[in-house]
């Protein structure tokens, strides 16, 4: 390394630490020098004849050297050309910094309590799948549902008789229903066709039967109750 470079160096060291030994004193004295500071401006201020006086020097001390005019849709209270900006009230306007790393702080949000409105949908619910209960029962005739002699079907119906018709002929021609019982199709392969008539419309389809007697579910199944 060379003489020149290795003094370089040492100066620039000692440029540094004078620096930041000039900043820690700065910090350290700041605050009194403002106390004293505001100390005579509070003195100034009351030295002020009257509050006109007041007003000039809070523009100086306060003040900016160039102010900002903003434009806008603002009310006014007053069309006087003699009214000053002390006697209008204030008006508040939300700025933000032109910065690409600003973002707008996000709302809280609180997890809600959504016991009460559970219960009402679990009661909703419960009572819904006892009226499409009681509403299959009536469709039953000695354990049979036959589809060529259902009456006009609301739509809830129609969509659960062709659900338990689809769980059936999917598998192996046997399904269960939700609250467990077992049925299965009894004419699978019928030709038989029938019009099946809804509030929403009617279809044809085959004439199946849905079976829910116990002695010919075990006769289909093959199986016996001991």
């Amino acid at each position: 390394m060379r003489h020149q470079d290795f003094f370089d160096m040492t100066n620039e060291s000692i440029r540094r630490i004078t620096r930041y030994a000039t900043q820690i004193s700065e910090q350290f004295t700041s605050g009194a020098n403002r106390k004293e500071e505001y100390r005579k401006l509070c003195e100034t201020f009351l030295s002020c004849s009257n509050l006109k006086e007041a007003h000039c020097l809070s523009a100086v001390v306060f003040g900016v050297e160039k102010p900002m005019h903003l434009k806008g849709d603002f009310q006014k209270t007053t069309d006087s050309i003699n009214a000053g900006i002390y006697e209008e009230p204030p008006c508040a306007l939300e700025l933000a910094p032109r910065i690409r790393e600003y973002r707008e702080k996000a709302e809280r949000s609180f997890i809600r309590d959504y016991t009460e409105e559970k219960e009402q949908a679990k009661k909703e619910e419960m009572e819904k799948q006892e009226k499409e209960q009681l509403m299959m029962d009536s469709f039953l005739k000695n354990g049979e549902i036959h589809f060529n002699k259902l009456p006009v079907l609301e739509k809830s119906a129609r969509n659960i008789l062709l659900r338990w018709l689809a769980r059936a002929l999917e598998g192996d021609g046997m399904g269960k229903t939700g609250d467990g019982r077992v049925y299965y199709v009894e004419n699978p392969g019928t030709k038989e066709r029938c019009i099946v008539n809804c509030q929403d419309g009617s279809f044809e389809m085959p004439a199946f039967v849905l079976c829910f007697e116990e002695e010919k579910i075990c006769e289909y199944t093959g199986r016996t109750d001991e």
